[in-house]
């Protein structure tokens, strides 16, 4: 596999030190530690494929590089993190991220999981958000009422009259194009795809860039502004808060 990757993280993590084992493999391999370098080296360099570190050093966190980067590049974008989660994942996925790996993976998973997403793109098969392939089982679907349950993969999520394209973030509501602000569609995004856990108030506000203060106001004002915006379009009730916990998608 001859292709282009990229990798941006701290010099001393997993994901640079994966350098020399996928030169061997035969890819062309640029390893930079700021993202702030490779958003400006972006069109020179024309990666096919970019592994991103979820703690990397600089201005810009990797989840905000992602998002920007998906809106001016086509390549593979893989996540790779110190201490896996599924909300964090779950956040990767939303903001453009087409896969999500722990950094205590062998260099070979990696290269195999680099090998077959870069042939799709070739292809033309890829589509984002992709179900994980470094050995995560694989979530139980919700048993709801068939008109409730979300559609999970692709990159689209559906939830009754509701209709999501993580890829071009736009919203239906009833076949009606909805407008979201960035947050409200992050936030959206998040409880479709967990739409029976209950996030804390902490937890959504570090998913989607809120300063994580003593107050949660920020959080409900934002909140409150997509629940009105999806209920006015007849869409239902969401984001329902839970009494002294948090948030779900539905009561």
């Amino acid at each position: 596999m001859d292709a282009r990757v990229v990798i941006a993280g701290r010099k001393d993590h997993r994901p640079v030190l994966w350098t020399a084992a996928l030169a061997e493999a035969g890819f062309n391999v640029t390893a930079l530690e700021l993202g702030q370098d490779l958003l400006r080296l972006l069109d020179v360099l024309e990666p096919e494929a970019i592994l991103l570190d979820m703690d990397m050093l600089g201005r810009i966190s990797a989840l905000e590089l992602c998002r920007s980067l998906r809106l001016r590049s086509d390549a593979v974008i893989i996540m790779v993190s110190h201490r896996p989660d599924d909300m964090e994942e779950c956040v990767a996925l939303g903001v453009g991220a087409d896969h999500y790996l722990s950094e205590k993976r062998d260099a070979s998973v990696v290269i195999g999981n680099l090998s077959a997403l870069v042939r799709r793109r070739r292809g033309g098969l890829l589509p984002a958000g992709l179900t994980p392939l470094d050995g995560t089982p694989e979530r139980q679907r919700d048993h709801q009422h068939p008109a409730m349950a979300p559609a999970f993969g692709e990159h689209r999520l559906t939830d009754g009259a509701i209709e999501v394209d993580v890829e071009q973030r736009t919203v239906l509501v009833a076949d009606v194009p909805t407008v979201l602000t960035r947050t409200e569609f992050d936030l959206l995004v998040i409880l479709l795809r967990n739409p029976r856990r209950v996030f804390s108030h902490e937890q959504l506000m570090q998913a989607v860039g809120l300063e994580t203060t003593n107050s949660n106001h920020p959080l409900r004002v934002h909140l409150s502004r997509l629940r009105n915006k999806i209920v006015d379009a007849g869409g239902g009730d969401i984001a329902h808060n839970v009494h002294g916990v948090g948030y779900r998608l539905r009561p």
